[in-house]
């Protein structure tokens, strides 16, 4: 649950670092779904940031 609070918070947090910046994500698979959704809306609302 912890995890799905980050990502919730990176989602709405505005681009404030380069680019090259890099996040990554390791644990259960059955969190890769949600992940994925997430990181799509978080690329949908932020032009030119590729998760």
């Amino acid at each position: 649950m912890l995890a799905v609070g980050v990502l919730m918070g990176l989602a709405q947090a505005p681009a404030a670092r380069a680019a090259d910046d890099r996040l990554v994500l390791t644990g259960s698979s059955t969190v890769a779904p949600l992940a994925l959704e997430i990181a799509k809306r978080f690329e949908t609302r932020h032009a030119g940031v590729r998760v």
